[in-house]
């Protein structure tokens, strides 16, 4: 299957103070993304993806620059089979796992109401996977550009953002699973999204500085549409002939909006509601240059998600110099994909529903330390079937718990950890990929990482690292993995 046959129009919540920081610094004490004040966690338009909260941001001109590196050696079993996967990531992003773009590259602010971000990032994944089917992706390299823009009118803010998003991606040879052998393949994907946001303030004139309570939406749509190109070379199982084949699927929709509620009393409270429903649908083309007679495009899948989220953090100061820290979120999301035959009949349809609940406590003294727990649970409750029967399940169930803290040894530096121990357990007979490691059927993950980091900041320049290892293991098994890795973020501040 295709990788533009399995998407969906990202719908992505990544919860992300007066501290000019980064996710480096964040996730170097452990991800307590609900405890710390950091502003690229803070609950506002901006860090959840709607432009227009650009022109609501201090208005500061900066320039941030992030990267990230990891790799992973991990063993599991799979249907009673010893699989081995080796992971190697690494790019210039914020973090791997979201695709959000916060603080990072050029903003500017024109005057104190236009603002205006210019950025690229990019990200190189390649996996080996001993488990996996030939002609599914190993390696990707993407790159993204992205221009963005927003308005402070007063009462109404407006802003939109344009990306083009470039990927090359190769396949894996080997015998295809009731087809032909390939022996090579490589494909392409071009798009340019388009993300247009408001809001109007129902406490007058918007500022970073006051009590916020802002109503508004996004919507967002393909500008070009998505274009995957697949090139394969193949060799006949019967007659061992080669041939060459090329896929071409198309997005002939893409849309995706939904209403937004924020509310703020800066340095105290933040909340957000967010609802977002977004379709798409794509086609298929395929060309054998004579070999066989060529697949004339048809309507290949239908595809709708429905995504609701509710957050809030607290801040509940207990002496003149200690807050307590407390955060929960909570985000639902629903999707349904149909897949159909060149003659329009149903071959197979996915639904499922994906549900994610977060809570954090911490204490803070600011400028001197922080520390906190953060529990996550998340569940995956899909189920694939065809027009006859049920063809698989996934019933997937997660929960995370990290503890972390940061002490400031001086106005200036700063060190950081933290332990995560997560437990991944799934009792369906589909794979459950996630971003680092992929839980088979009937297993269960456990992973336990712990981080650390060291910061550097003052008035013009801000320097985070970040460092990882982890050891996820097969419960009831000797199967085990290692995982390490490293971030770096920096930033200029220019007035």
């Amino acid at each position: 299957m295709k990788k533009a046959l399995l998407s969906i129009t990202s719908l992505l919540f990544l919860l992300s103070g007066s501290l000019h920081a980064s996710e480096t610094r964040v996730d170097s004490f452990g991800g307590l993304t609900l405890v710390v004040t950091d502003e690229s966690d803070a609950i506002n338009p901006f860090t959840l993806g709607n432009p227009a909260g650009l022109a609501l941001i201090d208005p500061q001109t900066r320039f941030d620059a992030e990267g990230s590196w990891v790799k992973e050696v991990i063993n599991y079993q799979n249907n009673g089979n010893n699989v081995m996967f080796t992971g190697h990531d690494y790019g210039a992003m914020d973090e791997f796992g979201g695709d959000t773009v916060k603080y990072h590259g050029l903003i500017a602010f024109p005057t104190d109401r236009w603002a205006i971000q210019v950025d690229g990032d990019t990200l190189h994944n390649d996996e080996f996977n001993t488990a996996n089917d030939a002609g599914d992706v190993n390696s990707v390299e993407r790159t993204r550009e992205l221009f963005r823009t927003a308005y402070n009118f007063g009462p109404f803010v407006l802003g939109a953002e344009v990306q083009p998003i470039q990927e090359n991606e190769s396949f894996i040879p080997g015998p295809i699973p009731n087809g032909p052998q390939l022996l090579s393949g490589n494909g392409t994907i071009n798009t340019i999204l388009g993300n247009f946001g408001l809001l109007a303030s129902l406490l007058g004139d918007p500022s970073p500085k006051k009590e916020q309570l802002e109503i508004g939406g996004i919507f967002s749509t393909q500008l070009n549409p998505l274009l995957e190109t697949d090139n394969f070379s193949k060799l006949t199982t019967s007659f061992l002939q080669q041939y060459n084949e090329t896929d071409t699927i198309q997005e002939t929709s893409s849309i995706a909006g939904g209403p937004e509620i924020y509310y703020r009393i800066p340095g105290v409270f933040e909340a957000a509601l967010i609802g977002l429903t977004g379709q798409e649908s794509f086609s298929l083309a395929i060309n054998y240059f004579g070999f066989l007679p060529d697949q004339a495009t048809f309507n290949v899948e239908n595809a709708d998600q429905t995504v609701g989220l509710a957050v809030f953090k607290m801040t509940n100061p207990i002496s003149s110099s200690l807050n307590l820290k407390s955060g929960t979120l909570f985000s639902l999301t629903s999707q349904n994909n149909h897949f159909l035959n060149p003659s329009a009949a149903p071959v197979s349809n996915v639904t499922g529903t994906t549900w994610t609940a977060e809570f954090g406590l911490g204490l803070e003294h600011p400028q001197d330390f922080t520390m906190g727990f953060q529990g996550d649970a998340t569940g995956i409750n899909d189920t694939q079937d065809d027009p006859v029967t049920t063809i698989g399940t996934t019933n997937y169930f997660s929960y995370k718990v990290s503890f972390g803290g940061e002490r400031w040894l001086s106005p200036f530096w700063a060190i950081r950890m933290g332990i995560i121990y997560e437990n991944d357990l799934n009792t369906g007979n589909q794979d459950v990929p996630l971003f680092f490691y992929t839980v088979g059927p009937d297993s269960r993950i456990i992973s336990t990482t712990i981080t650390a980091g060291v910061g550097y900041q003052d008035a013009r320049f801000k320097l985070d690292l970040g460092l990882l290892a982890g050891q996820p293991s097969q419960d009831n098994s000797s199967n085990f993995g290692t995982q390490y890795g490293a971030q770096l973020a920096a930033g200029i501040f220019f007035n």
